[in-house]
């Protein structure tokens, strides 16, 4: 059993949300539509290959709900949403920021995603919310860099 096991029991069997009444598979077109196929030895060519995956996706007007996988995942999704519709606001749920420069020598990785997106523009940082963030960082301040986007994006 795998994530789509656990996508296509969740929606074949549990269709609705007991607190809300909601009936999303009834009032709108949902579909599993499977993962990217990756390359778990170049993770250069994964962000092409899901960035690919995702200018498809956004090309038929589908608009992708995504679960799972590596942090790194946001920065090609994004990059393929922000081509489409320009800058997007973001929800982020996470333990961590994602905004450090450089994680173990490379700038692209699980630890770097958001502040790539920010520094390419996909992201409309007004419209950017953290929750959740706790835990150690890689330096005293692992904040600072997220502050000072607050403060230049919020006064524009």
């Amino acid at each position: 059993f795998g994530p789509r096991h656990i996508r296509m029991e969740s929606a074949l069997l549990r269709a609705y949300n007991s607190g809300t009444r909601a009936a999303p598979f009834e009032s709108l077109m949902v579909a599993d539509i499977g993962d990217v196929n990756v390359n778990v030895y170049d993770l250069k060519d994964t962000c092409k290959r899901i960035r690919e995956a995702y200018r498809k996706i956004l090309a038929t007007g589908c608009i992708p709900l995504t679960m799972g996988g590596d942090h790194t995942i946001a920065y090609p999704i994004l990059q393929a949403v922000a081509e489409k519709h320009g800058p997007v606001g973001l929800v982020h749920v996470d333990a961590h920021a994602d905004t450090s420069d450089v994680v173990l020598g490379e700038k692209i990785g699980h630890g770097t995603p958001f502040r790539r997106c920010v520094e390419e523009g996909l992201l409309d940082c007004r419209r950017v919310v953290q929750i959740g963030l706790r835990g150690s960082g890689y330096s005293p301040d692992s904040y600072e860099w997220s502050r000072a986007q607050v403060l230049k994006y919020c006064r524009s």
